[in-house]
């Protein structure tokens, strides 16, 4: 994908392209952990990972995290600029924390520190607790002698950090909470709330991310959810995605700045479209840990529908489970409304937000559409299960909802009746609108500057690559590429007065 060849010739030219790219920090960097992710497959013992220790778990992922520092502060160009710190007249305590953190700004925040002088500091508590350990202690004196320490002076410093694990009130020199900071969260607003949400789910539903989660959860296997192991393979795996998107919104790449976000959204969650948001990027992450094997790559086109139908079943539920929408739901059980017209009108409320993600009109007649398409699938216990449980949301008896199952399931096979159900979003009487030229060209350079942003490009080439040659014959791929597509042309089209379907 980089232009270079499929063949040994190839690996050399990216090994010299590489070489003379080392002097950036985060490169030096990442080549480390790649040979060191490389080799932790390879002799790390199974006795040894099975440990069920979530210290060992944590000292791996430390051990991670000073190998990059190590890698990155071994570059010849950081190591001339440690030359000339120390033929400098500055303090060299202070000239030398200065200069690790020029490199530690990209490493820390990978690992849910800030970066800051503060994370740096925060790390050295982190790195405390292990010193103990030889393999730590030995990586730490490293890092430190690559920084111009003496061997005595690399000592005597692993010695005084070793003592915050059991002071952390002292050593004011070398540990601040970031916690003090009193710069305040960012606050979201319900427009920029979805936005993120979006580029959250995006990341999520991304078949890269898919399918590196779902190979996560068969290597751990049923139990994976007790797993300590599993617990921080998937936390850091989940981070990295989330830490993509969260920076462009004000909040921090750490862990506090993950809490900062769950509290903003939850302060949103009574706007359906937010509630159904945070319901699908869950389902995002459930379905790519719980589906089987055996159900994810049956070639059956009726799966990738099914799959979507019960994504937009989700979706709905989420949203008519939020609380205000459930006071409402009370309010309209005590009117004298006719109960089913009162029951269609407040469900399209919502409805409206989520039924263009999937094709419909955000319409009175894309709902009944819906419900056509849903009738097909009603035979599925785990339809007809979320289907029943989305219409109990509405304020519908157990009996209810079966009877409106049954009355709904005749559609697929009788189209022309059930007139209160269904109605053709063709016979809209509304003209489609047409365009100028100028216009035309105005909406295909948006639609062109859509399709050609990198990560539209980048998720695209994935899903490419994931489904190989014969992808223009996959259902799952046609669905795919459909879904990203059209996710893409709605942001456009809306603004030039076509529907979102």
């Amino acid at each position: 994908g980089y232009g270079f060849q499929e063949s040994e010739q190839g690996i050399q030219d990216l090994v010299e392209a590489i070489q003379q790219l080392k002097h950036h920090p985060e490169v030096a960097a990442n080549s480390a952990t790649i040979e060191f992710a490389i080799e932790d497959a390879l002799f790390c013992s199974d006795a040894y990972r099975h440990v069920p220790d979530s210290d060992r778990v944590e000292k791996e992922v430390l051990l991670d995290l000073l190998k990059k520092q190590l890698a990155a502060f071994s570059n010849p160009s950081f190591q001339k600029q440690v030359e000339a710190m120390q033929l400098s007249s500055r303090d060299a305590k202070s000239a030398r924390q200065d200069l690790a953190l020029t490199v530690q700004k990209e490493i820390l925040p990978m690992y849910g520190f800030e970066a800051s002088e503060a994370g740096a500091k925060a790390m050295l508590l982190h790195v405390s607790r292990f010193l103990s350990d030889p393999s730590v202690a030995s990586l730490f004196d490293s890092v430190n002698a690559k920084l111009g320490m003496s061997t005595k002076g690399c000592q005597q410093l692993r010695k005084l950090t070793q003592t915050l694990s059991q002071d952390t009130e002292g050593t004011a020199d070398f540990i601040s909470s970031a916690s003090n900071s009193t710069v305040a969260p960012p606050s979201l607003s319900k427009d920029s709330a979805v936005a993120l949400q979006r580029e959250l789910l995006a990341e999520f539903s991304a078949p890269s991310f898919q399918k590196v989660l779902h190979e996560l959860s068969v290597t751990y296997g049923e139990k994976k959810m007790k797993n300590p192991y599993f617990q921080a393979d998937f936390k850091k795996l989940v981070r990295r995605q989330q830490f993509k998107v969260i920076l462009g919104y004000g909040f921090q790449e750490s862990e506090q700045g993950i809490q900062d976000l769950v509290e903003a959204i939850q302060q949103l969650k009574h706007h359906p479209e937010v509630a159904a948001n945070s319901a699908t990027i869950e389902f995002a992450i459930e379905d790519a840990l719980f589906c089987s094997d055996a159900y994810r790559h049956v070639p059956d086109s009726d799966r990738v529908e099914k799959e979507v139908l019960l994504d937009l079943l989700k979706k709905q539920l989420a949203a008519f489970s939020n609380p205000s929408f459930q006071k409402q739901v009370e309010a309209m059980q005590l009117s004298s409304r006719d109960a089913k017209s009162a029951r269609q009108d407040l469900a399209l409320t919502v409805q409206k937000e989520i039924l263009p993600m999937y094709g419909f009109e955000a319409s009175e007649a894309g709902a009944k559409a819906m419900l056509l398409h849903v009738s097909r699938f009603l035979s599925d216990p785990s339809v007809a299960s979320l289907f029943d449980s989305v219409n109990a949301k509405l304020g519908m008896s157990t009996k209810g909802c079966q009877q409106l199952r049954k009355l709904t399931q005749t559609l697929s096979q009788d189209t022309e009746g059930t007139a209160d159900f269904i109605s053709s979003a063709s016979n809209s009487t509304v003209a489609p609108p047409s365009l100028s030229k100028d216009s035309a060209v105005a909406l295909q350079r948006e639609l062109l500057a859509e399709f050609s942003a990198p990560s539209f490009q980048k998720v695209l080439h994935e899903l490419s690559v994931t489904y190989g040659e014969k992808k223009m014959k996959n259902p799952y791929f046609q669905a795919d590429f459909k879904k990203l597509v059209r996710r893409q042309q709605f942001k456009v089209i809306l603004g030039y007065g076509f529907q979102e379907s």
